[in-house]
C-alpha cells in the first residue's frame, strides 16, 4: 500500500475534483463519515455544508484541506467492505479520528485506489498537528495495516531497479487515448509529489518522458507577460498536440507561481542528492565504450541520460534523471560536459538526439555515503552557488553597497 496526504488551501476545489468523477462514473462513493444522511442522498452542496463550519471556526489556517491517496498494486483486488476498514483504520492511526471524512474509490486506473477528503480543522476549531505527518505516523499505520489487513508491503516492490510505466499510480497514456486534462492532472501530482527539480527547463524534460509540455507563451505575448502557462500533449518528436489546458484549470495548480516554490525546495533537497548520482554516473562512463551500453548501465542503476536538441544553439543537451532519489540534474551539476558524452562515449548524432525517453528505476531507496564536511565537491559549490544566485544578493553585497575606501589622515606639514 502506499499512503500520500496533500494539503490545500480549498477543500472545495478537493471535494470538486472527485465529485466531478463520481458523476462521470469515474469513481464511486464507498463512506461519508461524519455525515447525518446515507451518503447516496448526499449531493455536492450537502457534502460541502458539513465541512465549512468546521473551516469558519478557525480561517487563520490556510491551507485546511487534507486530501489523502490510498493505492495498492495492480495484482490485489481488494472488495469494497475491505477498503472502507481500511480508510477506517488510516485516519484513525494519523490522528484523524472525529473528523468527518469522504472516501471514494476511483475506477479510472488499472489499479485499486481510494481518495479521502476531510480537513485537519477540529470542532472548536484547533487544527490537528500534521507536522511531518508523513513520517511521524502515516509510514507507521500504512506499515500496521499492511500487516493487519494482509496487504503486499510497499517495500516489497522495491526490488527492482528498472523503471517500467506499468509501475505508476495511474495509466500512461498517449494523446487521444484518455482525456486530456484528466491525465495531465494525474502526472503533474505524481511529479510535483515525488520528485526534486530545480528549473522549469528541467520540469518540462521530466514531463516529456511522459508526453507532456509546459509552454508559458512567447516572449513579449500576453501569457508570458501574465506569467500564464498551459499544458500539452506531445509527439515523441516534441510537436504539441490537441488543445492547451490551463494550469490554474488542473487540479493541485501546476502554474508558474507554485511551481517556482517547488523549484527553490528541489534546489536545496538536490544538494544532499547530488553525490550517489555522481558517483553512479562516474563509474557508467568509466566502464563502457558504446552509448547503448551507457544508457544500459544507467538503467540498472536507476538513472536516465536524456537528449534534447538545442535548436538555438545548434548542439545537443543532456540531462540525467535520478529515479531512486527523484532528482533531475543537469550534466553541469553532475561535473561533465556535453562534449565528454558526446565524443567519449560515441552518442548519436545530433540529427538523432531530439527527444527520447529512456528507462530508469523508481522507488529505489538512496542508501549512499553521506558527503565528506571536509572536502566539499566542486559540483556541490555549484549548487549552491546557483542557490544563492536565485535568492538575490543579501544586503551587505557589493551589488547593493559601493563600498568606502577609508581615507589616510594627513599629517602636519612640516
Amino acid at each position: 500500500m502506499v499512503a500520500v496526504i496533500k494539503f490545500g488551501s480549498s477543500l472545495r476545489k478537493t471535494l470538486s475534483y472527485n465529485e466531478r468523477k463520481l458523476s462521470t462514473g469515474q469513481a464511486e462513493l464507498l463512506l461519508a463519515g461524519g455525515f447525518p444522511t446515507d451518503e447516496g442522498l448526499l449531493g455536492f452542496s450537502a457534502k460541502m455544508r458539513r465541512f465549512q463550519p468546521l473551516l469558519d471556526r478557525n480561517p487563520h489556517v490556510q491551507k485546511n484541506s487534507a486530501h489523502v491517496f490510498l493505492s495498492f498494486p495492480p495484482e490485489e483486488q481488494l472488495s469494497n467492505e475491505k477498503l472502507q476498514a481500511i480508510a477506517m483504520e488510516y485516519l484513525d492511526r494519523i490522528g484523524f479520528a472525529g473528523q468527518p471524512f469522504l472516501v471514494y474509490r476511483h475506477l479510472d486506473t488499472h489499479n485499486s485506489h481510494l481518495h479521502i477528503v476531510t480537513t485537519h480543522v477540529k470542532m472548536r476549531g484547533k487544527p490537528i498537528n500534521v507536522h511531518k505527518i508523513g513520517d511521524r505516523l502515516s509510514n507507521p499505520a500504512r506499515k500496521a495495516i499492511e500487516v493487519e489487513f494482509g496487504l503486499i508491503p510497499a517495500e516489497s516492490r522495491k526490488t527492482s531497479n528498472s523503471f517500467t510505466y506499468a509501475d505508476l499510480p495511474f495509466d500512461w497514456v498517449e494523446y487521444g487515448k484518455e482525456k486530456t486534462k484528466h491525465y495531465i492532472t494525474n502526472v503533474t501530482g505524481f511529479l510535483r509529489a515525488r520528485y526534486a527539480v530545480g528549473s522549469f527547463e528541467e520540469w518540462n524534460t521530466l514531463l516529456a518522458q511522459f508526453g507532456i509540455t509546459a509552454d508559458r507563451g512567447s516572449a513579449g505575448s500576453r501569457m508570458a507577460i501574465n506569467g500564464g502557462l498551459v499544458y500539452s500533449f506531445i509527439d515523441k518528436g516534441g510537436a504539441r498536440k490537441g488543445v492547451p489546458i490551463k494550469a490554474s484549470d488542473i487540479f493541485g495548480e501546476p502554474t508558474l507561481k507554485n511551481l517556482e516554490v517547488d523549484f527553490a525546495k528541489g534546489r536545496i533537497s538536490k544538494i544532499a542528492r547530488l553525490e550517489k548520482s555522481q558517483q553512479t554516473m562516474n563509474a557508467a562512463l568509466a566502464a563502457t565504450n558504446s552509448t547503448r551500453t551507457l544508457h544500459d548501465r544507467l538503467a540498472a542503476k536507476g538513472l536516465a541520460l536524456i537528449v534534447s536538441e538545442n535548436r538555438q544553439a545548434n548542439n545537443p543537451q543532456y540531462t540525467i534523471i535520478d529515479h531512486r532519489s527523484k532528482t533531475v540534474f543537469s550534466t553541469e551539476e553532475i561535473g561533465l560536459t556535453p562534449e565528454q558524452l558526446e565524443n567519449a562515449q560515441q552518442l548519436p548524432q545530433r540529427a538523432e538526439a531530439t527527444s527520447r525517453r529512456l528507462d530508469g528505476s523508481r522507488n529505489f531507496p538512496s542508501d549512499g555515503p553521506t558527503s565528506s564536511l571536509s572536502s566539499i565537491p566542486a559540483t556541490t559549490l555549484l549548487l549552491l552557488g546557483n542557490l544563492l544566485h536565485r535568492a538575490g544578493p543579501t544586503s551587505g553585497s557589493p551589488d547593493q553597497h559601493s563600498v568606502k575606501k577609508k581615507k589616510k589622515k594627513k599629517g602636519p606639514h612640516r
